[in-house]
């Protein structure tokens, strides 16, 4: 199939180039809100998966080797390498930590050009600066910025107070600072022992820190792919995980730049995938027949794609956008 030739406007390189500038905390910030408020559907997207890729995993997993550990899994988000931390962070915790292999794209467009290494090359970059501090009393991991309570301390005034942790105290060996109320000259030191870690409700930042941000966005940069969906000569950038996939997802808003986006992507899906394996597709209704489930279907039986329609959602956050799985037979 034939594509028109197009690339991002002009706002939405601004407003890319804007969110690798962020800090990684305000980075931090934007992508928890996405998950925790159904924004962009990555939520929805978990909460979809989950079930599929959990009966992919009972059926397949003793496939697996000692050579071959993990099942890849492909995120056409060109440019949005937040996107694929999103789907590789959350997805992990529902299946075992090693099997899934996620490779971000990149983009081709010169203005675009390595945003998504830059992104994941700075975040390597500050990653030291959230190593683990020590444990709590309870044996909780401690990292800059986590909510704690002081307890067991023989100054009783101090029990049960709470405060931020801000690090290592620079003064004296052995001991954490914390920071106790917005007064800056508030900020006393206590060995890790008399610290109790506070469950914030944030799930994404506690396994973003638990599990090391730079062994994730390092293998995350090393398999980064330069893939433009609808740039077809880009696709066999990819060719050494042809029919090995697990998933292949694009939670980009592709209909914005080509109205059939939807049906590169499935065949391009159909390449990457093996048997069993899904594709989730994120993207406003309308465009060139997306969301539609007879002329999807019609459209994957004519051109043999292998691929069955499995469940089409409508993200109830976002009027009229709507979330597309598919199965590959």
């Amino acid at each position: 199939m034939e594509t028109m030739e197009s690339s991002p406007t002009p706002q939405r390189v601004e407003d890319l180039k804007r969110l690798f500038k962020m800090t990684l905390e305000d980075r931090i910030q934007v992508d928890r809100a996405a998950i925790n408020q159904g924004e962009g559907g990555y939520r929805l997207a978990v909460e979809a998966l989950r079930p599929r890729l959990l009966k992919f995993l009972e059926k397949h997993k003793s496939a697996l080797t000692e050579d071959n550990g993990s099942f890849p899994a492909v995120d056409i988000g060109t440019g949005r390498a937040v996107g694929t931390v999103h789907l590789n962070l959350f997805l992990l915790p529902f299946c075992d930590r090693n099997l899934l292999r996620f490779y971000p794209s990149e983009h081709t467009d010169e203005e675009l050009d390595e945003l998504t290494r830059m992104s994941l090359q700075y975040h390597i970059d500050k990653s030291n600066e959230y190593l683990r501090l020590s444990h709590d009393c309870e044996g909780e991991p401690l990292f800059p910025q986590d909510v704690v309570d002081l307890t067991g301390l023989k100054t009783t005034a101090f029990n049960g107070r709470r405060g931020i942790l801000k690090g290592r105290d620079s003064q004296t060996a052995g001991r954490l600072a914390v920071q106790l109320s917005a007064d800056p000259k508030d900020r006393k030191s206590f060995k890790a022992a008399n610290l109790k870690y506070v469950d914030t409700g944030d799930p994404y930042l506690r396994e973003l820190r638990k599990n090391g941000t730079r062994e994730l966005y390092q293998g995350l940069l090393e398999r980064t792919r330069k893939v433009d969906i609808l740039e077809r000569e880009t696709w066999s950038n990819l060719d050494e995980i042809n029919g090995q996939c697990i998933l292949v997802t694009c939670m980009n808003c592709l209909g914005d730049r080509e109205p059939t986006a939807w049906q590169d992507t499935l065949e391009f899906a159909s390449k990457l995938l093996q048997v069993d394996g899904y594709v989730l597709q994120y993207d406003e209704s309308g465009h060139g027949g997306f969301g539609d489930a007879s002329s999807m279907k019609a459209f994957a039986s004519e051109n043999e794609l292998g691929l069955e329609l499995d469940e089409i959602k409508m993200d109830p956050n976002v009027p009229d956008f709507v979330i597309v799985i598919w199965k590959k037979l």
